[in-house]
């Protein structure tokens, strides 16, 4: 999850990052993203997209089953309870992997896009 991988929450995105944060949007273009994401501004990254929502954990887990099969996705695997949770997907020549943590009144998600 990026929490532990030092990322940190901060308010206010430089307009650096906004502009990193609409490329990482753009290359997740067949992945969904939840309405109210606030964007992580150290989760972001080639590869990641980190955001915080005030959505609840079985909420956001139900968005990714149901968004990325939509997307053309399928989901390989599912790991974890409570606080923390995974789901992994899968198309021809890519892979993801979502990370979910609660984090005292939101939810943090990590997505992870890899072309293989």
């Amino acid at each position: 999850m990026c929490a532990t991988s030092g990322c940190t929450r901060s308010n206010r995105l430089t307009d650096q990052q906004r502009l990193k944060v609409r490329i990482c949007k753009a290359r997740l273009v067949d992945v969904p993203i939840v309405t109210d994401a606030t964007p992580l501004p150290d989760c972001l990254k080639d590869d990641l997209f980190g955001y915080s929502t005030g959505q609840e954990m079985d909420e956001l887990v139900l968005f990714y089953k149901n968004g990325m099969s939509q997307f053309g996705w399928e989901m390989t695997g599912q790991f974890g309870s409570g606080v923390e949770r995974a789901l992994t997907f899968s198309k021809p020549h890519k892979v993801a992997l979502i990370l979910f943590r609660a984090a005292n009144s939101e939810n943090l998600v990590s997505v992870f896009i890899s072309d293989c």
